[in-house]
């Protein structure tokens, strides 16, 4: 049987050395090829040089569905050496401006309009926008777009009809002046259609009165119902005070009417006077006024915080009237606390004929809800 053997060992000797190519650069070469390097390291993934749209934001003038409205869009830009047009295109499905575009029911931009634009300026809506009515494209002569904040209106927007939905807006700049080709810079924004919430109170109306010999401003307190004038004379008038308050949350305010009669003693009067008049002691007379007196010494001005005042036959100092039924203090809008001195004067004539004499004044507030 033969004998066969293998042998693997290689000796250094036996091993030739392979020689290694050899490349000679220029310095024209080397800098190409560190350029090369610089941009390979600085270029943005898939070498597309595009920016972002910083800051952006949309606000709607109302998010109701299917309204007519305005939207205001403002974003900041590093700027761009030409832009002759910016997109907007409204997407209920993605704001990713690498996938299709599904325009929102019920939204329709087609006879949007450009309401006001600061930033980069000179832009008009282009004819294109009513061919598209999910595309907003405004156009101008191609320039340079400067670094900062830029805003734009556009008016005469329908809102999408579905509720609760969120509509994508992406934004993007182009060097042509209808918005086609590359896009420069790019940005996303968002809103939502809402159901509009309605709330409802009700206040219940009401007409707050109170009457006594003195009353509290706000009728929170009332005190006594029956004035005693004491003996009349001849010589000096008699006079004395009640007091009445109102205040209403009508719309049209309050009437306050005086009813009831002149001073009496069986069939003997004393005769109230039929216009405003001054006192004459010695002159049978029965009066009333809503002011403070000097003759004689007696009454107040209006007080409190409403918009009530005196009648104009009851609202002159020193002249008194009275006749039943008269309207004595009003107010024509809803008024706060109005509180009211009513001032009393008696005269008595030489002849008149002894008695007790009496009379019963009502003061009834009225109004219109």
């Amino acid at each position: 049987m033969a004998k066969v053997e293998k042998n693997t060992d290689v000796t250094v000797e036996d091993a030739k050395p392979v020689p290694l190519p050899s490349h000679k650069f220029s310095l024209a070469q080397i800098i190409a090829l560190l350029a090369l390097a610089v941009v390979l390291i600085f270029s943005p993934k898939g070498g597309d040089a595009n920016a972002y749209l910083e800051t952006r934001s949309v606000t709607l003038s109302s998010s109701v569905p299917s309204d007519v409205v305005r939207n205001d869009f403002q974003f900041d830009s590093l700027g761009s050496p030409s832009i002759g047009s910016v997109v907007f295109e409204y997407c209920s499905n993605t704001p990713l401006i690498a996938l299709p575009c599904v325009a929102p029911a019920g939204f329709d931009s087609a006879s949007a309009n450009l309401q006001f634009q600061s930033g980069d300026v000179g832009f008009s809506v282009h004819p294109n926008t009513t061919a598209t009515p999910n595309r907003v494209v405004l156009t101008r002569a191609a320039a340079a777009s400067s670094a900062g904040t830029k805003q734009y209106r556009i008016g005469n927007i329908t809102n999408p009809s579905a509720i609760n939905a969120t509509t994508y807006v992406r934004i993007t700049t182009h060097a042509s002046i209808d918005g086609t080709g590359a896009y420069d810079d790019t940005g996303s924004v968002a809103f939502v259609t809402l159901t509009p919430l309605t709330i409802s109170v009700y206040v219940p109306p009401y007409l707050s009165m109170c009457s006594g010999v003195s009353v509290a401003p706000d009728c929170s307190s009332v005190a006594g119902e029956i004035v005693d004038m004491g003996e009349l004379s001849k010589i000096s008038a008699n006079s004395a005070t009640t007091q009445f308050a109102v205040s209403t949350n009508s719309y049209d305010g309050y009437s306050a009417v005086i009813v009831g009669s002149t001073m009496t003693a069986g069939n003997r009067i004393i005769p109230a006077l039929a216009s405003p008049t001054l006192s004459q002691p010695g002159v049978s007379q029965f009066g009333i006024n809503l002011r403070q007196n000097s003759s004689p010494s007696v009454g107040a001005n209006v007080d409190g915080t409403g918009t009530g005042t005196p009648t104009a036959s009851y609202s002159n100092a020193n002249t008194f009237r009275f006749q039943s039924g008269d309207t004595i203090a009003s107010s024509s809008l809803s008024t706060e606390w109005n509180r009211y001195t009513i001032s009393y004067l008696v005269n008595v004539a030489d002849g008149q004929p002894a008695g007790r004499y009496a009379s019963t004044l009502t003061v009834i507030a009225t109004t219109t809800f």
